[in-house]
């Protein structure tokens, strides 16, 4: 794979100096849009599912005078990087994001980035180290240029600004194909209104932000694996994946609930895919974690793939994921101090 040149950026505390421009204390609001959304520069017009193709990008600035960047907001990466052309050389450093996929070894220098949404103020962050250095494992030419880590990680965009806004942030994710852009929202701006539907469940991980899953329903059939299963709440990720026995117990339900003969051979990853244009015959699909439910998005569950549609849920190889599609019109909201994650149904584009 062709190499190409990082920018690993480690918001040390003690240079992180917020602008006069960046005031409120209670957090800060910062735009994110999805890859295949209008407003997105990647836009294809594609009304597809795309299993790579699912992020959700924010903007970002760098150095003096600033370089406009989009990097991909992802919760299993505690690490931001992002690509740039060159740093001053200064020390060296050896660093990888939680994903495993991104490795970069190089240099640190020191540069400005900035970040923010496009109705308030952009927040600077001076004096910010920034780690330049050669990446061969990650290859970001149509999805952005870079990560923002939100993981629970020292590194994480979140740890990093702890010191002012405390550990808690929340995002609510517009649907990919709405003219509208997501919320992410650091500080006590981020708390979910009481008056809102709230199921709020344990992480077992605060630093993976990990639940626990103790089964599926797939309509009225409620599906309990043999012991409950680890899952992680990802932003990055498009799809879900369960890992087996819970997998093939909920694609038996959903297949039998569609009565419509499943097309050999799908494409990977999908395993049950049918050669529908849609379908009315969509159960609905619910996660019952330790403390409580998440409705899965009825419109995400069957997506198109081609000449196809397919289910959205997938067998995992590993770690069992809740992705985003399955987080649409979610607000998502992590307390990495009292180790809690919380889903409430609302309109994304009135965040």
């Amino acid at each position: 794979m062709k190499q190409v040149l990082f920018l690993a950026i480690i918001l040390l505390p003690l240079l992180i100096l917020p602008s006069e421009e960046s005031k409120n204390v209670n957090g800060l609001t910062i735009d994110l849009i999805h890859r295949d959304s209008p407003l997105s520069p990647f836009h294809t017009n594609k009304n597809a599912v795309f299993p790579n193709n699912g992020d959700y990008l924010m903007k970002v600035f760098v150095g003096n005078p600033p370089v406009e960047l989009h990097a991909i907001a992802d919760t299993r990466s505690d690490l931001i990087s992002v690509q740039y052309s060159e740093a001053a050389s200064q020390c060296r450093y050896s660093l990888s994001s939680s994903r495993g996929k991104s490795i970069t070894k190089g240099d640190l220098a020191s540069d400005t980035i900035r970040f923010g949404s496009k109705d308030g103020p952009l927040i600077t962050t001076p004096k910010t180290t920034l780690g330049c250095g050669n990446v061969n494992t990650e290859n970001f030419k149509n999805t952005g240029k870079g990560v923002v880590g939100l993981g629970g990680g020292p590194l994480s965009l979140v740890s990093q600004l702890s010191h002012k806004y405390g550990h808690i942030f929340s995002y609510c994710l517009v649907p990919h194909n709405v003219n509208s852009t997501s919320k992410l929202k650091i500080g006590r701006e981020s708390t979910i209104s009481p008056f809102l539907d709230v199921t709020t469940t344990p992480l077992v991980s605060a630093s993976k932000y990990t639940a626990i899953l103790d089964g599926v329903s797939v309509g009225s059939s409620k599906l309990t694996p043999p012991t409950s299963i680890s899952i992680e709440i990802d932003s990055g990720s498009r799809l879900t994946y369960l890992s087996n026995p819970l997998y093939d117990m909920v694609q038996i339900s959903v297949a039998d609930a569609v009565d419509f003969e499943a097309i050999e051979n799908p494409p990977q990853p999908y395993r049950l895919c049918f050669a529908l244009a849609s379908t009315d015959f969509v159960p609905s699909i619910t996660f019952h974690l330790s403390k409580g439910d998440i409705h899965y998005p009825k419109r995400n569950i069957l997506v198109k793939v081609g000449d196809n549609i397919c289910l959205s849920i997938v067998p995992a190889k590993g770690t069992s994921i809740l992705g985003n599609l399955a987080q649409e019109n979610l607000k998502v909201e992590y307390d990495l101090q009292k180790k809690t994650v919380s889903f409430a149904p609302t309109d994304c584009t009135k965040e």
